[in-house]
């Protein structure tokens, strides 16, 4: 039987077990410019909102020791062509341990935009010392270097918590 009050039949929420940690929450809170056309590039985040294991380090989430299991992982972001109206294709990418496990994109084709957000998300498996980062690619219509991930209007971040052991 149950010990809390807030429980559901028999069972309180704390006999369910887990407390969903370790969760982590990151973001940017300036710029990452220079963004060449065209090309991979991890997303760098510079300020952590939570942290309840300190995995977080070096723009990647590590699962710590003991702590393998399902996850749910999310991330945000803003990306701009470095001209406007100039942004053609933009995607946004989680990888596992150096390789892709998931991604998102938008295609403009010939509707050029200036910026566009992208979100991506997945529930993974993931054991200790596995990794998770957030790389972005930015095409612009002309080819141009100099496009940015925006990083100062809290719309660019990286969180997730372990859902189940």
């Amino acid at each position: 039987s149950g010990s809390g009050t807030t429980g559901i039949g028999q069972l309180s929420f704390a006999d369910a077990g887990g407390d969903n940690t370790p969760y982590f929450e990151v973001r940017k809170t300036s710029d990452q410019s220079n963004v060449n056309h065209n090309t991979l590039t991890k997303v760098t985040f510079d300020t952590e909102d939570i942290d309840s294991d300190s995995a977080f380090a070096s723009d990647k989430f590590t699962v710590p020791s003991g702590e393998g299991g399902k996850y749910f992982i999310y991330a945000s972001a803003t990306l701009y062509a470095y001209a406007t109206s100039k942004l053609r294709r933009v995607e946004l990418f989680l990888y596992k341990n150096g390789s892709a496990i998931k991604q998102t994109y938008t295609d403009h084709q010939a509707n050029d935009a200036a910026a566009s957000n992208e979100e991506v998300s997945g529930v993974f498996d993931l054991s200790a010392s596995d990794y998770i980062e957030v790389y972005a690619r930015i095409r612009s219509s002309d080819s141009g270097n100099g496009n940015y991930i925006q990083g100062t209007t809290k719309s660019t971040f990286f969180s997730g918590f372990k859902i189940i052991g």
